[in-house]
């Protein structure tokens, strides 16, 4: 036979390289999958926006909070609310014309709209999203460092309260 003088000799080594090649590449392009295929919320808000086909209350500004989901599983969106600036609590929003929960596909928003009137009587530190799952989504109102000044305060404030109850 012409193939019998033919000899493979592998090292455990080279397999032991292979293998660790391999199923890091698996893992990674697992991962990559799970970064694509899970939900992206993003939250956009913008205030005095106005209707102009409004006859009920003309020149009324509302408050306009937009959901977009960039990814590619639908999110169904039970709540809107907002957190107060260096203090704890907040408050849900109710909003016009849409009512919640409602599902929101992938690559799809969701337009949201209040009266404005009451809403920005306290400092805002953001909008919250909430879903069915109970995950937050969050748009900021106040700039970066003012926003980390909050949470730096709403930390000791609740280390505080709680060496109160111990």
């Amino acid at each position: 036979m012409i193939f019998s003088d033919i000899k493979i000799e592998i090292s455990a080594n080279t397999v032991a390289w292979y293998g660790a090649i391999v199923s890091s590449l698996a893992f990674f392009i697992a991962f990559l999958t799970y970064k694509r295929d899970r939900a992206k919320i993003v939250v956009e808000w913008q205030k005095d926006m106005f209707f102009y086909d409004d006859s009920i209350n003309p020149g009324e500004p509302y408050l306009l909070i937009k959901v977009i989901n960039k990814g590619r599983r639908s999110v169904r969106i039970q709540q809107v609310g907002f957190s107060n600036l260096y203090k704890r609590g907040g408050g849900i929003l109710n909003p016009y014309y849409i009512s919640l929960p409602s599902t929101v596909s992938e690559g799809e928003s969701l337009s949201l709209t209040w009266k404005q009137k009451n809403i920005f009587n306290k400092p805002i530190s953001s909008f919250n999203v909430y879903d069915a799952t109970g995950k937050v989504y969050k748009a900021r109102v106040v700039s970066l460092p003012e926003y980390l000044f909050d949470k730096i305060v709403k930390f000791f404030l609740k280390l505080k309260n709680h060496k109160k109850k111990s």
